[in-house]
């Protein structure tokens, strides 16, 4: 049996943030379709608060590649034994070519994904 094709693909696998008490910290993942389908993404978090991450919403056209930037917010204090336990999930879909990101009503874009 072949395996599943993967609709979207992610680079880095894994988010590592330079931590600095009081300072921003960035990173990017780049994001690439590997379909001839266009695909809507979102980004969730276990802690929201706690990112900024820009695009958290977007379509992508065959074959398209974008960079989300995930923004760590200052922090008043370290984290408990310098661990992080915060996680991320990418859902994506195949959606219509004519779909608009913008127009598309909250509810709808759950229902896609």
């Amino acid at each position: 049996m072949a395996a599943a094709q993967h609709l979207i693909s992610v680079h880095p696998e894994e988010l590592k943030f330079r931590f600095e008490l009081e300072k921003l910290s960035c990173c990017d993942l780049k994001v690439t379709n590997n379909t001839e389908h266009h695909v809507l993404f979102k980004v969730k978090t276990t802690s929201p608060k706690k990112y900024f991450v820009r695009p958290n919403i977007s379509m992508m056209h065959p074959w398209d590649s974008c960079v989300i930037r995930v923004t760590l917010q200052a922090q008043r204090e370290y984290p408990l034994n310098m661990q992080c336990k915060d996680k991320f999930l990418l859902l994506s879909t195949v959606v219509p070519p004519n779909t608009s990101v913008d127009a598309l009503p909250e509810d709808t874009v759950r229902k896609y994904i």
